[in-house]
């Protein structure tokens, strides 16, 4: 997530030293790839007590079907816009389904609960920043 920040921050000047600015810069595509990367990671940490106890066959099914279903979602708008960043907003589509199912399943996986869960996450965050800042 700090890292997200960091480059939402300063993404356009990253962006601009690498390409020389022989390419202009997108903010909205930049935003969407960042959400669709901070979504990613939050399923992908949650496919790790599934993948890991064998349970992953629907999991594998879904990531067919939310891939095929974003590349589908690409096809129909890019027929009439040439917006690259729609092609990260079909990504955030699929994404959000996997991250929808992965942490219901593994929630009932390890008998954990979505408020001890949302908890825990708030607290790590709280001891980063208070290290980080204090």
């Amino acid at each position: 997530m700090i890292i997200s920040i960091f480059i939402i921050a300063l993404g356009k000047y990253i962006f601009q030293f690498w390409l020389q600015g022989k390419i202009d810069f997108n903010f909205s595509l930049l935003l969407a790839l960042i959400i669709a990367f901070n979504i990613n990671n939050l399923w992908n940490t949650s496919s790790v007590a599934l993948v890991s106890t064998n349970n992953h066959s629907k999991f594998g099914l879904l990531y067919v079907g939310c891939t095929l279903l974003s590349v589908g979602i690409v096809c129909l708008i890019s027929v009439n816009s040439k917006n690259l960043s729609f092609v990260a907003f079909s990504t955030i589509i699929g994404e959000s389904i996997l991250a929808s199912y992965l942490f219901r399943q593994s929630i009932l996986l390890t008998h954990d609960s979505v408020s001890l869960f949302v908890k825990d996450y708030i607290n790590k965050i709280r001891k980063i920043v208070n290290n980080e800042v204090g």
